[in-house]
């Protein structure tokens, strides 16, 4: 079982997790706190970050994260599920949208439930592969880097189209908007270049 990231008022899950987890020496259990956005600069300490990262939750059964104090989905979710490993997060709202599904390609937890899911998917290992396996050939089908760029690339055409610019000029004058879409998609894609180029 493996949590990699952050940890802190942000991450209540996380946070409580570690101590849950950690309350249980049956569990082989490994944590590794968020290397920092300048790692680089810091390069003689060991830091687990790109290939190492996506090593660590591949050789994982289960990788645990959670949805933040808002409640949302993050980054990190997909980037788990890629790997191969079974996603263990608390509740999110709004995970229909996401093409999320509980019992199908992540394990929901709380609090009170997280040893018992835990101990159950490790003892259930064909149970917990089949999640896993879904999760992967979701986030690997509708992530992937092709997608999101072929996503940008409408998003472009789409606000090019819904003005009707006739030349190339024109595109100066975007509105906070389309500059917001396009921003995001530009996020979405890195994401996925993230996850499968690690």
């Amino acid at each position: 079982v493996t949590l990699l990231g952050a940890v802190g008022n942000f991450y209540p899950f996380r946070k409580k997790s570690i101590q849950i987890i950690k309350s249980d020496k049956s569990i082989n259990f490994f944590y590794k706190k968020h290397p920092g956005y300048l790692f680089q600069k810091d390069i003689k300490e060991k830091k687990i970050v790109g290939k190492e990262y996506y090593k660590i939750l591949e050789d994982s059964k289960i990788a645990i994260t959670c949805s933040t104090i808002y409640k949302i989905p993050i980054p990190k979710i997909w980037e788990i599920m890629s790997t191969g490993a079974m996603l263990m997060v608390d509740k999110m709202d709004n995970i229909k949208i996401t093409g999320l599904k509980k019992g199908i390609n992540f394990v929901e937890v709380n609090e009170k439930n997280l040893l018992k899911k835990i101990h159950y998917y490790l003892n259930n290992p064909i149970k917990r592969n089949r999640i896993a396996f879904n999760g992967m050939s979701y986030a690997r089908s509708k992530f992937n880097t092709s997608l999101q760029a072929k996503k940008i690339g409408n998003k472009i055409i789409q606000i090019f189209t819904n003005r009707k610019l006739k030349n190339f000029q024109s595109k100066l004058n975007y509105n906070n908007f389309e500059v917001f879409q396009l921003k995001l998609s530009s996020k979405i894609n890195t994401i996925n270049i993230i996850i499968f180029k690690i």
